[in-house]
């Protein structure tokens, strides 16, 4: 059973903050009653024997006369004033000779058949207490009282429960006065994992851990942050190499379709019209050849800008590759609004651009389908690129309708 319980290492925070309280409170508990209760043990059996030490002085001076005279019943008569004591249960009078002379009790004398050294001896239930008799400089005899420690020894008993309620009390105290300091350091981490969790599911890195203290927890959401900040910063980039042109700065072919597919299925559940329009740079190629891919990117770049300026808020311009761009109208109200849209397209084109030094002039050939949404985006661009065909057959600076009329961009023919 204890073999399937997790490590300390895995256990909850929480746990692992309450089980170091819990050995920290009881451990210092522990040792300090322990030396308290040991102390105060000691100190009684100590004044114990001091008391019956005095008391075994007394009775010996006393009985000096008794021992000279051989007065059996009087050294008895002053052993049996002993028990004033309750903790004294056995009392003897040696003579000179180490011989019994006088019993507290006759019944029951209790009293050893010789004596050891004068002095104090504890053992396990009792303490005695061996004192010489001294008569003007000469020992007399001895006398031998034994004390029960029985009360000492209960003194201790209620001292330990005493402890062990103390340490009760106190590890409950101290769990009590921990959970509040618990939750404040336990809660960041908590807030942490969740974040993570969150950023993990939902793949958003633009998130932040708020609750940023000053300590190692704060230090490791700082932390934290500044790997989202980072994580963003590189999905930005990626972001930006899969979806923008890296020369024009414009969205791309593959950020055209994803728009292109959302717009189709908002169209077609709102009920609106978008507009595709293609678009490819008459002379882009003669000027490539004429004058290098250096001009021939400035052109580019500059072709981006003016489409970009030239949108209405509801368009977007894309750039499909090489001389080919794109321009998504998200919601148009008629065919006439879209025809506004490539003319003024046409119109900025092809205005002259002085390009490192060369005056450059190009025009614009466009391709317009429009749809409800019910199209794919492959059957609205393929309807767009035959329109783009029609348009580049009739002569350059023309836009053309798809299944509809060709359309300069000075004038309408049917």
């Amino acid at each position: 059973m204890i073999g399937m319980l997790p490590s300390f290492k895995d256990w909850k925070i929480s746990y692992k903050i309450n089980t170091v309280v819990i050995i920290t409170v009881l451990s210092s508990l522990l040792v300090a009653l322990s030396g308290i209760t040991a102390y105060d043990h000691s100190v009684r059996r100590q004044l114990l024997a001091e008391e019956v030490h005095i008391l075994s002085a007394v009775t010996g001076t006393r009985s000096v006369a008794a021992l000279k005279l051989l007065d059996v019943p009087a050294a008895a008569s002053n052993l049996e004033a002993l028990r004033i004591n309750p903790l004294i249960n056995a009392a003897c009078i040696y003579d000179g000779s180490n011989t019994l002379f006088a019993v507290m009790d006759d019944n029951e004398p209790n009293c050893p058949s010789r004596l050891p050294v004068s002095g104090v001896y504890f053992f396990d239930g009792f303490i005695e207490v061996i004192t010489d008799i001294d008569a003007s400089g000469t020992q007399a005899g001895k006398i031998y009282i034994r004390a029960s420690l029985e009360k000492v020894n209960a003194r201790l008993q209620h001292s330990i429960a005493v402890s062990v309620f103390i340490m009760m009390g106190s590890l409950l105290l101290s769990v009590l006065l921990t959970a509040p300091l618990q939750h404040r350091v336990v809660q960041p981490m908590i807030d942490l994992r969740n974040l993570a969790y969150k950023v993990s599911s939902n793949k958003d890195f633009t998130v932040r851990a708020q609750s940023i203290t000053k300590d190692e927890v704060g230090d490791t959401g700082a932390a934290f942050n500044l790997m989202l900040s980072t994580i963003e910063e590189a999905n930005g980039e990626l972001y930006k190499l899969a979806y923008y042109d890296s020369l024009t700065g414009l969205a791309n072919r593959r950020r055209f379709l994803t728009d292109l597919e959302l717009r189709l299925a908002k169209a077609r559940y709102g009920k609106k019209q978008i507009a595709v329009m293609i678009l490819n740079i008459n002379g882009f190629q003669q000027v490539n050849e004429a004058l290098g891919h250096d001009v021939g990117d400035l052109l580019l770049q500059s072709l981006a800008r003016r489409v970009e300026d030239e949108l209405p808020t509801s368009g977007v311009g894309y750039r499909l590759g090489s001389d080919e761009f794109s321009v998504l109208l998200k919601q148009i109200e008629s065919k006439e609004a879209a025809a506004a849209v490539a003319e003024a397209l046409q119109s900025t084109i092809s205005k002259p651009m002085d390009l490192a030094g060369n005056v450059i002039s190009v025009t614009v050939s466009i391709g317009i389908s429009i749809s409800g949404g019910f199209d794919s985006c492959a059957s609205i661009l393929k309807r767009s690129d035959q329109a783009l065909i029609k348009a580049k057959s009739k002569g350059r600076n023309v836009y053309q309708f798809a299944n509809d009329c060709v359309m300069h961009g000075d004038e309408r023919t049917e």
